[in-house]
């Protein structure tokens, strides 16, 4: 992690130590897995790993990751133990084959913030009555979508905003409002 301030590196260690800890905990814990669940663990692995290496070119000079698309239908079809598993290692798998340079912050910080996302939006979907192995449809499911994307989301954005933040010296709330909220009226990032 050269090249960093301390405390970005800090943070990026702390995001990894709760990624592996609390990845370690659902698997010794976690629901008893049934035999297709690792067919489409591979599968959503392998989407993410496409995602993160084939960005979507949105417009001039801005791609757009959707990983996190894959990480939601992941929460949403998988045991959270595969889930965090299949998105966490897919994005690890994407730095190790597409980066030129194969920056290890970068795909240790990467694979912990979705690998907890993962967890935050598995959590917040059985909370709410989820259950992935009978999935059913409802109003009152698509108002938990919402929220447990929502959420997803916005660890996605205040932690990557937080490394920046740190690498930078500029205040979170500016580094965060002027990439998510306000992308084109600041030179924050």
């Amino acid at each position: 992690m050269s090249g960093l301030p301390l405390a970005a590196k800090t943070s990026i260690t702390s995001l990894l130590v709760a990624a592996l800890g609390l990845a370690l905990i659902v698997l010794v814990r976690g629901p008893q897995l049934e035999s297709g669940d690792a067919i489409i663990a591979l599968v959503i692995g392998g989407s993410t790993t496409a995602a993160w290496l084939r960005p979507v070119h949105f417009a001039s000079r801005t791609k757009l990751y959707v990983d996190t698309a894959i990480t939601f239908a992941a929460v949403l079809i998988l045991p959270l133990p595969l889930a965090m598993l299949a998105t966490g290692l897919g994005t690890l798998l994407a730095h190790y084959l597409g980066r030129a340079t194969r920056d290890v912050d970068h795909a240790v910080f990467n694979s912990s913030q979705v690998t907890l996302q993962a967890a935050t939006g598995a959590t917040l979907l059985a909370a709410g009555g989820w259950d992935v192995s009978h999935p059913t449809f409802t109003s009152a499911d698509l108002s938990l979508f919402a929220v447990a994307g929502g959420v997803m989301y916005l660890i996605n954005t205040l932690a990557v905003a937080g490394v920046v933040a740190l690498r930078t010296g500029q205040p979170l709330r500016r580094v965060w409002t002027g990439t998510t909220l306000y992308p084109d009226r600041t030179g924050a990032v």
